[in-house]
Order: structure tokens, then C-alpha cells, then sequence
């Protein structure tokens, strides 16, 4: 009971945090004049995956690399199924004209593949690690070729209001890592109270836990009728939980999966959230409620053979 109540109030500290993160991170980029662009990729594809590198850092730091990869292939599953689908979902439908044109699906999917062929053998070395951060940085290279990083506006950045973001930016960062020490011990505490493989609590429990600020951002975009942009920045989340969080893990610690069945059933839902995704992004040109309707069922398929494998094993 005193684990599961640790791992639900580091949860609540962790998601706390990666807000308070997102909005010091936006009011520093507008003040010293950041592109529309800058932002949005520094609000998505990497602070609100904090959560997900902060937790797997730590738990590679302390032997666990396991939950390091649950926490990253789980997070995925539940970003392109339950995140995706509840934003169609509110949003009604949202066109992908914009994202096929900068091939950003194309480059989700081959980082995924990647990840599949790396975790063949139930195993990612350190050498598996540093091919995806070298994806990871072919794919930075090509998203920031020819962009325009800061606005050409000739402001003054206010010291005291930036001093400040730099404060409320720091903080929230020591709040990420203290979270995400205390998640990662009242993991293991939980695995063995409970009795099941470290792992599977990464795919499920954890790895809903640190897709909670993708749902808020995605949510706030719709409201401000930035569909397009909410998905792209989703995409951009989804490679860097591949590439990043995963390649960095495995260099710290080797990651090596002992519950093979578990794993072996995520990435086969792995694998049918990626082609549903493409299926969807490239049969009408635009991803419609009924789809995001089924995106969330797969999502509680999900769930349902997870705890149906782990009760048979």
C-alpha cells in the first residue's frame, strides 16, 4: 500500500513538474525571441518527454534498465493510441497535408522499425544505443535544415521576468529528477508487492503516468485550433521516446529483457498502432473521430492482453 501511494503522489510530482517545465520553457522562448517553430519542438518532442528521460535515466543509473525500455515502447503505444485518439476524438478530424509533405511519418516509422529490429533479441547493447541517438541526430538534422530558429523582432528580453522563468525553469527541474528518483524505487517496490515482471509495470503504469503532459499539450493546441501542429509535435515526441530515451538508457546501462513474452506482445501492438497510424494518415489525407475511436480501443486491447499474458505466465 505505502509503494503504491509513493508511485501515484512521484506520478502527481512528475506530471506537476513537466508543467511547470513546458510553461517556463514557452515565456523564456518568446522573451529572448524564439520562432514559432523553436518553441513548439522545445515544448513537445523534448520537454514533455522529460519525464519519460528523466525516469529512464535513473532507473538504468540503478540497474533497471528494463523499465527503461517498457516506460519507452509503452509510452509510444499509449501516445499513438489513447494521446492521438482522444485528440481526434475532441478535435473532430485533423488534416495531414502539412505533415506528409515534411515526411515526419516516414521518419517516425523507420526510427520504430529500428527499435523492433534492435529489441529482436531481447536485448538493446550499447552499441544499439548509439545507432538510435545517431538516428535520433539524422533526424534533428533534417527537422532544423533550413528552419528559422529565432524571430527577426528587435526586442529587448526583460531581465526580471526572464530571471524569473530561469528560476521557475530550474526548479522544475530538480522537481523532474527528485520525481522521477522517487517513481523509479517505488517501481520495484510495487513489481515485487504485486509480483510481476518490472517491465510490464514500464509498459503500463508508468508509461501512462509520463504521456500525461503530451495529453494536456495536445488538448490546449485543439482548444487553440493548432490541429496540425498538435500532431506533428506528437510525432516529434514519439522519435524522441524511440531514439533518445531508449539510446540513452542502453549506453548507461545494457538493457536486457528477461519477460520476453510481455515484450513480444508489445511490440506486436506496436507494430498495429504504427501501420493503423499510416494507414489512417494516408487513405483520406485527414484522421477522422471514427479513427480516433478505434486508435483508443486498441489502446484498452492493449491493456486487456497485457494482464491476461501476465496471469497465463
Amino acid at each position: 500500500m505505502t509503494a503504491l501511494l509513493t508511485f501515484i503522489g512521484a506520478g502527481v510530482c512528475l506530471v506537476l513538474s513537466s508543467n511547470l517545465l513546458v510553461r517556463s520553457l514557452t515565456r523564456l522562448s518568446r522573451l529572448i525571441r524564439l520562432s514559432e517553430f523553436a518553441i513548439s519542438f522545445i515544448l513537445v518532442a523534448f520537454a514533455t518527454s522529460l519525464p519519460e528521460l528523466m525516469v529512464a535515466i535513473s532507473s538504468a543509473a540503478k540497474g533497471s534498465s528494463s523499465l527503461a525500455l517498457g516506460l519507452a515502447i509503452g509510452s509510444n503505444i499509449v501516445d499513438l493510441s489513447l494521446i492521438l485518439g482522444i485528440t481526434i476524438v475532441v478535435a473532430g478530424k485533423i488534416g495531414v497535408k502539412t505533415i506528409l509533405e515534411k515526411m515526419d511519418t516516414v521518419y517516425m516509422t523507420v526510427i520504430a522499425v529500428l527499435v523492433l529490429l534492435l529489441c529482436g533479441d531481447g536485448e538493446v547493447s550499447r552499441a544499439d544505443g548509439m545507432i538510435l541517438l545517431l538516428g535520433y541526430g539524422l533526424y534533428l538534422w533534417n527537422l532544423f535544415h533550413g528552419r528559422r530558429f529565432s524571430s527577426q523582432t528587435d526586442t529587448r528580453m526583460q531581465a526580471k521576468k526572464s530571471l524569473l522563468q530561469l528560476m521557475l525553469f530550474l526548479f522544475s527541474i530538480v522537481g523532474l529528477l527528485i520525481s522521477a528518483e522517487t517513481l523509479v524505487h517505488s517501481t520495484g517496490q510495487l513489481a515485487v508487492s504485486l509480483n510481476v515482471p518490472l517491465v510490464l509495470i514500464g509498459f503500463i503504469l508508468v508509461a501512462f503516468g509520463t504521456s500525461l503532459p503530451e495529453l494536456a499539450f495536445e488538448l490546449r493546441a485543439i482548444r487553440r485550433n493548432h490541429k496540425s501542429l498538435a500532431l506533428g509535435d506528437l510525432i516529434g515526441s514519439v522519435v524522441t521516446n524511440f531514439a533518445l530515451v531508449i539510446g540513452i538508457s542502453s549506453i548507461i546501462s545494457p538493457i536486457s529483457i528477461s519477460s520476453v513474452l510481455i515484450l513480444r506482445s508489445s511490440m506486436v501492438f506496436l507494430v498495429i498502432v504504427v501501420v493503423l497510424f499510416n494507414v489512417f494518415m494516408y487513405s483520406r489525407k485527414q484522421l477522422s473521430r471514427n479513427e480516433g475511436i478505434v486508435l483508443i480501443t486498441v489502446y484498452f486491447c492493449y491493456l486487456a492482453a497485457q494482464f491476461i499474458i501476465e496471469r497465463m505466465s
